[in-house]
């Protein structure tokens, strides 16, 4: 019953959209035969653009229809993914982007999480045995957005072979990666304010599409009410519509029946709206799930887990109408104040003494008007605490607040208790891309920043201390030990030195790796005097280590130095290449020794 209700309204969804079903066409081909024309363009529209296969294109953004079918396409992809994991299906080793994707799903149908094969195997029938993917692959093809190969794979469905090797417990039957291609895919199905070219998958994102798609379909009628019944009058609102059922066509070319279907259309997503909501009901009111899906695209896009917070306290606060919000941080046993909208809202050494720990320790939301709450500061006020939880504890809580005489409603708690998966996905996400960023500006060998780090690093201190001095350090012969003892020996001798330098610097100098053999150490708030004397106690830390070399024997090295200090109108380059100078004269001089870029003539 659920599938057919899903497939006559993706059918109804298709007759509007003006295209036919397209389920055993393939991109570049032919449609099938008795494919209607498309219809002509509205006046005053711009002309479609036709891709091959593809059906018409507008070029603006897909309507609605087309992202209605997206979300739809999302969940029947993701909870089919769920399902195959489940049986054993994909190929070793299945991708660890895999993991999110099932979590999301598992949090809406917990039914799935079952050790019982012959239920999942009927679950897969179910997905398997009517048409409705193939009506969603209908609607989205005459969208603006081009679909992807992978889309048209899975919602194709499984071929007979395949079903029979799953029945049959064969593993490594399927590449969950496919998958994982189809709901990037389809979670960026034309909607605005999201590149199409997206980096690289990510399990995370992913999982923010897939919570997104389920947020978008609980978008109607609440569990408790009836599916809308087409027997039962029309709605004001739906009442235009409805009256044009002459059988006449209207002056633009547009048959009134389109009217009808458009009715139909409707009635058919309250259905399936209530089917999505049956499943996990949260007691919201459609406009919010709105505010809620558009801050998890919002979250998602986020370039750090600073703006993923900051995000998430001022629309936490937006979302449920109150006065301040704030994220804290769980770092251990520890609660820190993350991020707050209104400076000194919380009393940070107070967090672990009342509500807000109790969220933490029992992973459930606090709701209460609080006149002695230890956390907060200025009482009294109503407050609500929500968990958000990762990995099976809680990371961090958000909170918010305002007037006592104004509680939070179940409704508004709701709200904030679904922002909760969301935040956690996206942080994940933010710190996993950070460390990613972290890790290319680092040096692998090393563990020094790197030369694009520096190049990053120098233009800021420039512009932000009056005086910088920059040594670029040299080591001595550095090949020879290469050519003796080996190119392991080597890169223990640049991890060696690295350590070296690194312990005798001041704090707040800062070292890299600029390349082979050589250094940058950049001196804030240094005159080249300074800068000198600095430069000597490194020369010195060089020449006085015992490098290990894997000898048996310790090995002694020295280091070339050239120091430099920036003038007024002297950018990074120009700093760069005056100490860059200063150290060819050191190595041309003798080596092991410091040379000031202002002893050098011209």
């Amino acid at each position: 019953m659920v599938r057919s209700v899903v497939a006559a309204t993706a059918v109804a969804l298709v007759l509007v959209a003006g295209v036919a079903p397209v389920a055993a066409q393939q991109p570049g081909g032919p449609p099938p035969s008795g494919t209607p024309s498309p219809p002509s363009s509205l006046p005053g529209s711009p002309p479609p653009t036709t891709v091959a296969g593809q059906g018409p294109r507008r070029p603006d953004q897909d309507p609605p229809e087309v992202q209605a079918a997206a979300d739809l396409g999302v969940i029947l992809v993701a909870e089919e993914a769920t399902v195959l994991d489940s049986l054993g299906a994909f190929a070793e080793p299945v991708p660890d982007d895999l993991g999110p994707v099932v979590d999301e799903v598992l949090d809406v149908r917990p039914e799935l999480a079952v050790d019982d094969r012959d239920f999942l195997l009927d679950e897969l029938a179910d997905l398997e045995a009517e048409a409705d993917d193939e009506d969603v692959l209908a609607i989205l093809v005459n969208g603006v957005t081009p679909v992807d190969q992978a889309v048209v794979t899975v919602l194709s469905g499984l071929d007979d072979e395949q079903v029979a090797a799953v029945e049959a417990g064969e593993t490594g039957v399927l590449d969950a990666s496919v998958y994982l291609q189809a709901i990037d895919s389809l979670g960026r199905n034309g909607r605005p304010g999201l590149d199409p070219n997206t980096p690289p998958l990510d399990g995370d994102r992913v999982a923010l599409q897939v919570r997104g798609a389920y947020l978008a379909l609980v978008d109607g009628p609440a569990a408790d009410e009836p599916a809308p019944d087409a027997s039962e009058p029309a709605s004001p609102t739906s009442t235009a519509p409805a009256e044009a059922t002459t059988t006449s066509t209207s002056d633009d070319g547009i048959s009134p029946w389109v009217g009808i279907l458009v009715v139909v259309v409707v009635l058919g997503l309250g259905a399936v709206v209530v089917v999505a909501v049956r499943r996990r009901r949260p007691s919201v009111d459609a406009e919010r799930f709105d505010d809620l899906l558009d801050l998890s695209r919002r979250l998602a896009s986020a370039r750090n887990a600073s703006d993923v917070e900051r995000i998430a306290a001022a629309e936490a606060a937006r979302l449920v109408d109150a006065s301040a919000s704030a994220v804290v941080h769980r770092d251990g046993s520890e609660l820190r104040v993350g991020t707050e909208t209104d400076l000194g809202l919380l009393v940070g050494d107070r967090l672990g003494d009342g509500l807000l720990r109790r969220v933490v320790d029992t992973g459930q939301p606090v709701s209460a008007v609080v006149r002695d709450e230890p956390a907060v500061r200025h009482l009294p006020v109503a407050m609500v605490a929500v968990p958000v939880i990762g990995e099976g504890r809680v990371n961090a809580v958000v909170t918010v607040v305002r007037p006592p005489d104004r509680p939070f409603s179940a409704g508004e708690v709701d709200v904030l208790r679904s922002l909760g998966p969301v935040l956690a996905a996206a942080l994940d996400s933010a710190r996993h891309a950070e460390d990613a960023a972290s890790a290319s500006l680092t040096d692998a060998l090393t563990g020094v920043a790197n030369r694009r780090k520096l190049e990053d690093d120098l233009p800021i201190v420039l512009a932000g201390e009056e005086r910088v001095s920059l040594v670029m350090v040299d080591l001595d012969h550095f090949k020879a030990v290469n050519d003796r003892f080996g190119h392991p020996a080597g890169d223990a001798v640049l991890r060696q030195a690295a350590e070296a330098l690194v312990a005798t610097v001041r704090p707040g100098d800062r070292v890299y790796r600029y390349g082979g053999e050589e250094f940058a150490v950049v001196l804030p708030s240094t005159a080249e005097p300074e800068a000198v004397q600095a430069a000597e106690r490194l020369r010195e830390a060089v020449a006085a280590a015992a490098f290990d070399v894997g000898s048996g024997e310790a090995h002694r090295a020295t280091a070339s130095f050239g120091v430099a200090c920036a003038a007024d109108g002297d950018d990074a380059l120009s700093l760069v290449s005056q100490a860059d100078r200063a150290l060819y004269r050191a190595k041309e001089g003798g080596r092991d020794r410091v040379v000031a870029a202002s002893t050098l003539a011209g």
